[in-house]
């Protein structure tokens, strides 16, 4: 894994559903666990939600998805998930929309880089 996003995605709460940190524990070295075991005294996060990701997912890119935003729920646009996985993100509330990018996976990438940001303002 070149990049930390790659192996690890925050996703902040919304009105439906809970702050998320999907992660692949083998990505980092141990002084790296040990700050993510820390998360939940340090943030608004709960161990379980705190997910450490298989290597199936890992490997599968999940990491590199987008949240997004939409009235008061939250859609995921990620590589197609295991189950598992899938299970626990729809328990947590989010929907998913799926899509496997076999192309984008040869350069270690997936949906993230697929995507411009652009900044939002509420008027």
């Amino acid at each position: 894994f070149y990049d930390f996003d790659t192996a690890h995605w925050y996703i902040p709460p919304s009105e439906t559903t809970p702050p998320v940190f999907l992660h692949y524990p083998p990505a980092i070295d141990a002084a790296g666990r040990r700050v993510i075991k820390s998360l939940p005294h340090d943030t608004n996060l709960t161990s379980e939600n705190i997910i450490e990701l298989s290597e199936q997912d890992a490997k599968n890119f999940i990491c590199n998805g987008i949240f997004v935003r939409y009235g008061n729920g939250v859609t995921l646009l990620m590589n197609v998930p295991s189950d598992d996985l899938r299970v626990k993100l729809h328990d947590r509330g989010f929907k998913l929309r799926t899509k496997n990018t076999p192309e984008m996976k040869k350069s270690g990438a997936s949906r993230r880089c697929t995507v411009a940001l652009l900044p939002y303002e509420r008027k």
